[in-house]
């Protein structure tokens, strides 16, 4: 971690401010302003002001896999609301995000008070975590062929 706070910007500061408000436990980095809060990664973004939330498959998807795990990631977006499913087809990275935008790009940032700046952050790094846990098995059997892609979106059904 960089342990330069005095060279990040300010929505960085806020956000560590408000995840500390409610009690939630985090690491930032300074320098890239990233954050972890448990398993889930969290990324500052300035040019349009917010955090994006991120879970992220330890393994690459196989080529020969791919399509299959796009129509399974596309069929179980359909079924979430806060979080979506996605697949980088290029490089085969798999994960699940979540994003809290705090303004418009180029413009102010949102005025919260930081308890309530914390609540939406850290209800989106809990979106992230519930929805990998839920999605993360059935992809997996996706990718080793085991389970058709509607069966696995399936388990958002539930």
């Amino acid at each position: 971690m960089t342990d330069q706070p005095q060279l990040a910007s300010d929505l960085a500061h806020r956000v560590h401010a408000a995840l500390a408000a409610v009690g939630v436990e985090h690491d930032i980095d300074w320098g890239p302003e990233t954050l972890t809060v448990g398993d889930v990664v969290g990324v500052i973004t300035q040019r349009r002001p917010g955090v994006t939330f991120y879970a992220v498959a330890e393994d690459l998807v196989p080529d020969d896999a791919r399509d299959r795990v796009a129509l399974a990631a596309t069929r179980m977006n359909s079924r979430l609301a806060a979080s979506t499913v996605e697949l980088d087809v290029d490089r085969g990275l798999l994960s699940v995000r979540a994003a809290v935008s705090l303004g418009a790009p180029g413009g102010a940032i949102l005025e919260l008070l930081p308890e309530d700046l914390g609540a939406l952050l850290a209800t989106a790094a809990d979106e992230v975590r519930t929805t990998w846990s839920q999605v993360a098995e059935p992809l997996k059997a996706v990718v080793d062929g085991r389970e058709e892609p509607e069966a696995a979106a399936r388990v958002l059904d539930a």
